[in-house]
C-alpha cells in the first residue's frame, strides 16, 4: 500500500523518474467515485503526491489521460483521447494530440527552457487562455446583465432603492437560467 509506505525506499527509488503512469484493464473504468484508492483518478494523483511528479499518466489502453499535479481540481481535471476512436475514425490530427502528449518527450523538462517540460508550456498557456476568457465573460456578463436589468426598469416608473435590487436580482436569476439552457443545449442534453 502506497500510503502505507509513504517514506520507504520504495517510493524514494521513483525520484528519479520523469512523471507516473498506471494502467488499467481494459475493462475497467477510470471514472471513479470518491477519493479512495477504488478510484483510478484518486490513485495516480496519490502516485503522483507520494512520488512529487508534476505529471501523470492513467489509461485502461482504451482511454488515456494526462494529469497534473498543478490542477486546481488535480483528481477530476485531466486531458484525455479516446484512442480506440481515433484509431477507428483513422483521425490523423486526434493522433497528433495522442502522440505530442503521451510521448515520453512531453514529460521530459529542458533545462534550457527554464527546466520545463512540452506539459509544462501547454498547462501555463492553458491557463493564460482561461484568464483570458474568464475576463471577456465577465466583461459581456455585466453588459448583459444591465440590457436585462434595463429591459425590466423599462416597465417600472420611479423604480426605489428595492425595485433597482429586485430588479438586479432578477436579471442575475435569469442570466444563470438562460446559461444554464444554453450550456445544456451545446450538450445536446435537451433533444
Amino acid at each position: 500500500d502506497w500510503k502505507k509506505s509513504k517514506n520507504s525506499k520504495e517510493i524514494k527509488k521513483f525520484y528519479h523518474a520523469t512523471s507516473v503512469a498506471d494502467a488499467k484493464a481494459w475493462d475497467i473504468s477510470l471514472d471513479g467515485k470518491g477519493y479512495t484508492n477504488a478510484n483510478p483518478s484518486f490513485q495516480i494523483v496519490t502516485y503522483m503526491e507520494l512520488t512529487k511528479k508534476d505529471w501523470g499518466i492513467l489509461t485502461n489502453g482504451r482511454e488515456w489521460r494526462v494529469y497534473s499535479l498543478r490542477s486546481d481540481s488535480k483528481h477530476t481535471t485531466y486531458f484525455e483521447i479516446d484512442l480506440i476512436n481515433i484509431l477507428a475514425t483513422k483521425d490523423t490530427e486526434r493522433f497528433k494530440y495522442f502522440y505530442n502528449f503521451f510521448r515520453k518527450e512531453a514529460f521530459v523538462k529542458e533545462a534550457s527552457i527554464s527546466d520545463r517540460c512540452f506539459l509544462d508550456f501547454v498547462f501555463e498557456d492553458g491557463q493564460f487562455y482561461s484568464q483570458r476568457v474568464e475576463a471577456n465573460l465577465q466583461g459581456h456578463a455585466y453588459k448583459v446583465v444591465d440590457t436585462i436589468c434595463q429591459g425590466f426598469l423599462a416597465n417600472i416608473q420611479n423604480p426605489t432603492e428595492d425595485d433597482l435590487k429586485e430588479v438586479y436580482e432578477y436579471s442575475m436569476y435569469y442570466l444563470f437560467k438562460l446559461m444554464f439552457v444554453l450550456n445544456c443545449e451545446s450538450k445536446g442534453l435537451l433533444e
